[in-house]
């Protein structure tokens, strides 16, 4: 009995000794996990930003394009690790415009044959880019294959149906809609029922035509609650998600 307590006393004051060790230990490295994304996430805006800002656009866009792809894999219940990769690759989806001549990116005429084949490369060049960056692996397909068309002329493969991943599928649709609702260098906003408009003449043939209906069905309020945001408004409501994803 007295060898029983001896042991029992040891492992008591053994756990008393090593679990808050243990306990500091977890706790240094789940802040370190937490700075990391946390200044992933931050390279992330900013790059995606810088993107946009280049193609003479503004960041409002990247912040609604990414709110909109958000709300509509939400409502289709898509799982968590997926609508990561959907936030990640929504921000950098043209990333791949950094390696395109200003003379042809910036320009306000309309491009010419050989002009536009070098802007299509902008899908494989993004891919190059984060190349190796372990982080951003799931980034690639949204990176990749945004210009792809559900009926197959798309490029930059060709892809049909749904041999182009869902969460690409789900981006161009959100993409094409805040592009046509927004103000352009080259042209005014477009008024929501037009943009609609737009997009069902894309059904089936440029869109996913289950997913364009889901986008119908929630696309009226998350225009009234999002387009009209200013960008803090738009910042706050774009953190709120990432935390949720990210933390």
């Amino acid at each position: 009995m007295i060898v029983i307590a001896t042991v029992i006393l040891t492992i008591f004051f053994m756990v008393l000794i090593i679990f808050p060790i243990i306990y500091f230990a977890y706790k240094q490295l789940e802040e370190g996990k937490t700075i990391l994304i946390a200044s992933n996430i931050m390279t992330l805006k900013t790059l995606g930003n810088a993107i946009v800002l280049r193609d003479n656009d503004t960041s409002e866009h990247n912040y609604r394009v990414v709110i909109y792809a958000i709300k509509l894999a939400q409502y289709m219940k898509i799982d968590n690790k997926s609508i990561r990769s959907l936030i990640k690759g929504a921000f950098l989806h043209d990333i791949g415009k950094i390696g395109i001549p200003d003379a042809i990116l910036l320009k306000n005429k309309k491009l010419t044959q050989g002009e536009f084949e070098v802007i299509k490369t902008h899908t494989t060049k993004g891919v190059q880019l984060i190349k190796g960056n372990k982080w951003l692996e799931d980034t690639q397909n949204i990176i990749l294959s945004h210009h792809e068309r559900f009926d197959g002329s798309g490029y930059p493969n060709g892809l049909k149906g749904e041999q182009i991943p869902k969460i690409v599928r789900i981006f161009s649709i959100v993409d094409v809609f805040d592009a046509l609702t927004s103000k352009r260098p080259y042209k005014e906003a477009y008024s929501y029922e037009k943009s609609i408009q737009i997009l069902k003449e894309g059904k089936g043939s440029q869109f996913d035509p289950v997913i364009l209906e889901d986008f119908f069905t929630i696309s009226k309020e998350l225009y009234t609650q999002i387009n009209e945001e200013s960008i803090t408004s738009l910042k706050k409501i774009l953190n709120s998600s990432i935390e949720r994803y990210f933390y």
